[in-house]
């Protein structure tokens, strides 16, 4: 049985849930602009294994000072963003016997109703946890492995352990994904440009996808 690691910012969903939900958050101040064109190089920084993640991490939720009802709002949002041909592949997938699990650099209360929308178990995702203080997200729980550079290959590897004789598929965009193609973690790495393309991840992928119908047979092909 084959155990697929899906990322979800622009994977899953054709955005970046952070992102997206500062654009928000910073609604009606002067230097919106600004900090969102910062937010934006930090993720892209982040995702191209140009910045250490978690400090790219770090400095986005700083700039983005998320409220709970942006979040709540933002969101339900997202989840409508999910790609359908992804809700396809996930239910094709469970059909065939695969085990699915969504690891992302993401906050979790900005994925939870998107996962709930392609049916996944709230065991099967792993993310980044807010630290509020009060109405805000002032940070993340740096004892989560996802808050910092490597942490996809950290939780690969603890997936990997709990069934070592299954095949680990990890799938996603960025050089956090590409990290988790380390020893001892997954076994076979997909690319996916559908949304962003990242030379990094087309070079050093096993295999690349430009589009949905691309990724559901390479995906096919792993089980």
């Amino acid at each position: 049985m084959t155990v697929f690691l899906f990322d979800f910012d622009s994977t899953l969903v054709d955005l970046e849930s952070l992102d997206f939900a500062a654009e928000r958050a910073l609604a009606g101040l002067d230097d919106r602009e600004a900090r969102v064109a910062e937010i934006e190089a930090l993720t892209r920084a982040g995702m191209e294994g140009e910045m250490d993640y978690g400090e790219s991490l770090s400095r986005r939720v700083a700039l983005a000072r998320l409220t709970r009802r942006v979040t709540r709002d933002a969101a339900a949002d997202i989840a409508e963003r999910v790609d359908p041909a992804m809700i396809e592949l996930f239910a094709a997938l469970r059909d065939s016997g695969a085990v699915i699990h969504i690891v992302s650099g993401g906050l979790r209360p900005l994925l939870e109703p998107a996962a709930q929308r392609l049916e996944t178990a709230p065991g099967n995702i792993f993310c980044n946890e807010p630290v509020w203080e009060g109405d805000l997200i002032a940070g993340v729980d740096r004892e989560v492995p996802l808050s910092r550079s490597g942490g996809k290959a950290e939780i690969a590897r603890r997936v990997k352990a709990g069934a070592p004789e299954r095949r680990l598929v990890m799938i996603g965009d960025g050089a956090t994904d590409l990290e988790a193609r380390a020893p001892g973690a997954a076994d076979f790495m997909i690319g996916y440009g559908g949304v962003a393309v990242r030379e990094a991840v087309q070079r050093g992928a096993d295999m690349f996808a430009l589009t949905a119908e691309t990724l559901a047979g390479a995906c096919r092909g792993q089980l």
